[in-house]
């Protein structure tokens, strides 16, 4: 048996939104050199009937409210914030009304019912102590804000029966497991470097060998300052060029395999013997001498550490299946039907505008 349906309005009604001073235009206060900052509008009009109730645009704005107090009070500052949330977020509000209904439903079917002291102790946890002032703030009456509490405790528990019940017993240890093993093959250990090189370069070959092995030689002595010593060479020996790199930071596969190759034998804050390697640039010999400052490697989580948010994800991904499941049985029962609302957004609808 059907009982679930959509209302047409013939025309919507157009609804300023007055309830916060960020909301109103100060176009009477300015002079007409000062632009009127904008005002939020909601065009209010029932959007559809489920289980003998109808939804408007406002059931949807209380329920957006809420959120917005809860979770992201900064975005009333701005009436364009608060325009852009809204526009953004009201059908996938409209859908989680739309469900809410259909499991409240579902659950007076099976007789499951929530308490009084409940329902007030999650009022006082959502709008503190001071609630009837918190409503008055977000302009929800009192046993509207009630009721919406009241249905989401029901929701919680009917989805707690039908959805998170099941998705426990679904995620085993043997999945936790595999999914931990894929976490490590997109995870490896990243080693961090901190090295500098020193280049000798020069047309006179035998000259570059001499100069880069005597920089050497001096680099084995205790105390000896690399930044010194090449400068004194380039002193030294005019026709041949040597050059100290700054200090190079590389992790993982970032570090070229030349430089890897040499840097691998090196302990923290040694030398390497000199090799010759090809310039990227001009793709002639260069000399260089190696420094390594400090290698550190960054290994991923171990099991215990990652397995709580391993075991949550793998629910969550379960959850949205199970969910979209549920919803299609709900469909199914009661006979609801989407269509209609999709008619009505493609009439063109905008339930929100900024003037």
């Amino acid at each position: 048996m059907k009982i679930c349906s959509i209302v047409f309005l013939a025309a919507a009604l157009a609804t300023p939104l007055f309830s916060n001073p960020l909301f109103v235009g100060q176009g009477e206060q300015n002079n007409s050199l000062t632009p009127s900052a904008p005002r939020l509008v909601i065009n209010n009009r029932p959007l559809i009937r489920v289980n003998g109730k109808v939804i408007s645009l406002i059931d949807v704005l209380k329920k957006m409210d809420v959120i917005i107090h809860e979770h992201f009070p900064e975005v009333k500052k701005s009436v364009v914030n608060l325009y852009q949330f809204y526009d953004h977020q009201w059908q996938h509000f409209l859908e989680e009304l739309v469900y809410n209904e259909l499991m409240i439903l579902d659950a007076e079917q099976k007789e499951i019912k929530v308490s009084d002291g409940d329902v007030r102790e999650e009022m006082e946890r959502r709008f503190g102590p001071s609630i009837i002032a918190t409503l008055s703030n977000l302009k929800i009456p009192y046993e509207d804000a009630r009721k919406m509490i009241h249905d989401e405790l029901i929701v919680r528990k009917i989805q707690g029966l039908k959805v998170y019940s099941k998705v426990q017993l679904i995620v085993t240890p043997e999945d936790i497991k595999g999914a931990y093993k894929d976490y490590l093959a997109k995870n490896p250990p990243k080693e961090h470097w901190k090295y500098q090189v020193v280049s000798v370069r020069g047309d006179d070959q035998e000259e570059c060998k001499k100069t880069v092995t005597s920089l050497s030689e001096k680099l084995k002595l205790p105390g000896t300052k690399l930044s010194e010593i090449t400068q004194l060479d380039s002193a030294e020996t005019p026709k041949v060029s040597v050059s100290i790199s700054k200090d190079l930071e590389v992790s993982g596969n970032n570090l070229s395999s030349e430089h890897k190759s040499v840097l691998t034998s090196l302990k923290e804050g040694g030398f390497s013997a000199p090799v010759i390697q090809k310039s990227r640039i001009s793709n002639t010999p260069v000399y260089r001498i190696f420094h390594l400052k400090a290698h550190s490697t960054e290994n991923p989580k171990t099991f215990d550490a990652i397995y709580e948010e391993i075991y949550n994800k793998l629910l969550e991904e379960h959850v949205k299946i199970e969910k979209q499941v549920y919803q299609k049985r709900l469909r199914d029962k009661f006979g609801f039907d989407e269509n209609p609302l999709k008619d009505i957004l493609k009439q063109g609808y905008k339930p929100f505008e900024l003037r």
